[in-house]
């Protein structure tokens, strides 16, 4: 029996990393097409920035979570909710950050581009207090 979980665990988690992995690699070929070169520029230099929001938003309390045998609602609801709040300061911060990383890197565009795919870490926020423990 539990050898049977676990091997249905690592299916289903592996599915997941694969549909996930193959979605990006599609949105990231699509943009290629779409944009010009120097635009495709633009929008990776915040891909880095909001891959790293992204990680340090979480903090593993997610994966802890479904590590445990015995969780709580209290555990789960502090985990929501700490997800939603990272994830909502690291979105502020990097809309606020537009100004400075265009004229750090020289792009006006970035002034405008981060507050919107600011907004993804925050999306992503909620995938992530939203998974089944």
């Amino acid at each position: 029996m539990l050898k049977r979980r676990a091997f249905e665990a690592t299916l289903w988690s592996g599915v997941e990393v694969m549909l996930r992995q193959g979605l990006q690699f599609a949105v990231t070929v699509i943009l290629a097409r779409i944009l010009d070169p120097s635009e495709f520029g633009t929008v990776a230099t915040l891909a880095l920035f909001i891959a790293i929001a992204t990680v340090l938003m979480d903090g593993g309390f997610s994966l802890a979570l479904l590590q445990r045998q015995d969780i709580t609602h209290v555990d789960e609801s502090t985990v929501f909710w700490f997800n939603l709040v990272m994830g909502g300061l690291f979105s502020a911060a990097l809309a606020l950050a537009g100004p400075a990383l265009a004229i750090f890197f020289e792009l006006p565009a970035l002034r405008s581009l981060a507050p919107v795919l600011g907004l993804t870490v925050f999306i992503a926020s909620l995938g992530r207090s939203m998974q089944p423990s």
